[in-house]
């Protein structure tokens, strides 16, 4: 690169700016390039969207849940407050309750305390109706 400091000549200035826009132009590609490539790097099962629509079912009607799903969401977040190989006081949870729609996947449960579990299903059965998708469903 050449030395901009020593030189004597009117447009060192300008050289020196114009080497600047060049250097902060080659790092905004580079960090572009690094979002775009990690955001492509980072797609998989956990990103996946929480409303699938209507859920499949069984024969009486009842909404058929994955046991592979469960055990997958219990490794990737253990029970908050495990005693011994159970979990008594937490209950898993649709955040997009499968009668509306939601996804059976990991990406769309939560623990939730027993409590509040019975309150937000309590809740969900009142606004959201019964089986099936309801028109009280988001």
């Amino acid at each position: 690169m050449f030395d901009h400091d020593r030189c004597d000549c009117k447009h060192a200035k300008r050289l020196r700016w114009i080497d600047l826009t060049v250097i902060a132009g080659l790092v905004t590609a580079i960090l572009l390039v690094f979002a775009l490539a990690s955001s492509i790097a980072y797609a998989g099962p956990l990103d996946e969207t929480r409303y699938c629509g209507p859920p499949a079912r069984n024969a009486s009607g009842d909404i058929i849940r994955r046991a592979d799903v469960l055990r997958a969401f219990e490794r990737v977040a253990p029970c908050p407050v495990p005693v011994g190989t159970t979990c008594p006081s937490w209950r898993r949870d649709h955040v997009w309750p499968l009668a509306c729609g939601g996804c059976d996947s990991v990406s769309n449960l939560q623990w939730l305390t027993v409590a509040s579990w019975k309150d937000k299903s309590l809740w969900e059965r009142k606004v959201y109706g019964g089986r099936g998708i309801s028109a009280g469903c988001p």
